[in-house]
């Protein structure tokens, strides 16, 4: 019998495989993962390092101030997304009227600290996006790696006795499984759009 992928059937693939004709699901109708372009690519060391230099040339250009540890970070005052317009309204009243500004205050610096501050929530803002899109490739890509794992594992469970080498490599990766039953083919996982 010839499989829909065009392989033979073999005696060994597998107690899913039946003599008399049955085929598995998942070969007949095999899950389409066109939904996840670029997954499954080379991630060779040039590009890893070609990463890690872009991330140095970025973080090289946010102001230096040293490390400020947790504990520091809570003495500061907090400034969320409802303080921030009264703050910055605060900066355009102080420049419109000058007058209302105490000597104790620098507004060059407070300018400085303005224009600052509105570059660094939009840096937070695209590093957020990109973050979030590596944590979402990532997690398309460990859900696949899992599910080749368990499909190697369920072949080996059926072959123990017939695969060379089967039984110690089955022991090692039974602990990822325990307590958990075949697992079926589901839909392929989404992949988050980039920024």
């Amino acid at each position: 019998m010839i499989l829909t992928n065009g392989e033979p059937l073999r005696w060994d693939m597998g107690p899913e495989f039946r003599w008399d004709g049955d085929v598995p699901e998942s070969l007949t109708n095999p899950p389409n993962n066109m939904s996840l372009p670029n997954v499954a690519v080379p991630f060779p060391p040039a590009t890893r390092v070609a990463i890690a230099d872009g991330i140095v040339v970025v973080k090289d250009l946010f102001p230096v101030l040293g490390p400020v540890s947790p504990e520091e970070r809570k003495e500061l005052q907090k400034v969320g997304p409802g303080r921030q317009p009264v703050i910055t309204e605060a900066f355009t009243d102080a420049q419109a009227h000058p007058n209302t500004v105490p000597g104790t205050v620098n507004m060059t610096t407070w300018a400085l600290l303005e224009a600052q501050y509105e570059g660094l929530d939009q840096s937070e803002s695209l590093l957020a996006s990109l973050l979030e899109q590596v944590r979402g490739v990532k997690a398309v890509v460990g859900d696949l790696r899992y599910k080749n794992v368990r499909k190697y594992y369920d072949y080996m469970d059926g072959n123990l006795d017939s695969l060379a080498g089967a039984i110690s490599i089955h022991a090692k990766i039974a602990k990822l499984f325990e307590k958990q039953g075949p697992q079926p083919e589901g839909p392929p996982p989404v992949v988050p759009p980039g920024p």
